[in-house]
């Protein structure tokens, strides 16, 4: 799960920070130029003087308008952040049914994976501090969405990541669309966040219910029997589940 996690948080991160000015462009180098050959002329008229050559020479080595860096160019500094800083904020069952399958553990394996990250490429490397914070929504759905807005609004979170409960997943991915904010689910498996539910904010990453029907329910039927029972929670999750594997 640690391993995981550094990927999303790396990859979180990447479209979190802000883009670094660009460096002036160097002062440009100008090779002095060769003085003209003086030709004669059918009167052999003398060369020019030696003093032109070198004021031609002068003129030559000032660099044209379009070769001068920008007045108000500013050299390359670290990325710049909104507020001068990220926060990740994990949102997922940290009392119930589902807290020994992620619960603290998650919210500690991201704050690892920064710990990894801040060891590597230096502390404030991404223009600030980086934060991670967790609540529990106890799979309830109603404090799920209230949760995610107190953490968008309140705590200036960036990102919401892990949200098992696919009820839960689902109200958070509403909010999140609402507020134009960044939302990676982990936990939630229903393909409704990638289906009928989809929207720009939410990025599903790991399984969803039509990969699981079509990997373990077609081998099953063919190679086991065709006739099973199918047990699942009676809520968004198990019964996306059961319309999958039907």
């Amino acid at each position: 799960m640690h391993v995981q996690f550094i990927r999303v948080v790396a990859a979180a991160a990447v479209l979190l920070a802000a883009c670094s000015p660009q460096a002036a462009a160097p002062a440009p180098t100008v090779a002095p130029a060769k003085p003209a050959e003086a030709k004669p002329t059918e009167a052999a008229k003398p060369a020019a003087p030696a003093a032109q050559p070198a004021a031609t020479t002068a003129a030559a080595a000032k660099p044209t308008e379009a070769a001068k860096p920008a007045a108000d160019a500013k050299p390359a500094g670290p990325a710049r952040l909104t507020d001068g800083k990220i926060v990740f904020g994990v949102i997922n069952d940290q009392s119930g049914v589902y807290a020994d399958l992620g619960g603290q553990n998650v919210v500690k394996s991201i704050q690892m994976a920064v710990d990894d990250f801040e060891a590597r490429y230096g502390k404030g490397s991404l223009g600030g501090s980086i934060e991670v914070i967790g609540a529990d929504h106890q799979n309830k759905p109603d404090l799920a969405n209230a949760k995610a807005q107190e953490f968008y609004d309140r705590n200036a979170v960036d990102v919401i990541m892990d949200v098992p409960t696919s009820s839960a997943g689902l109200a958070i991915a509403g909010v999140a669309k609402e507020k134009k904010k960044m939302y990676i689910n982990v936990s939630t498996a229903s393909s409704e966040l990638t289906g009928p539910q989809c929207n720009k904010y939410t990025f599903h990453y790991a399984y969803d219910t039509w990969m699981l029907a079509n990997g373990t329910g077609t081998e099953v039927t063919k190679n086991v029997g065709k006739k099973w029972y199918i047990i699942y929670p009676n809520y968004a999750y198990g019964q996306d589940m059961d319309r999958s594997f039907q």
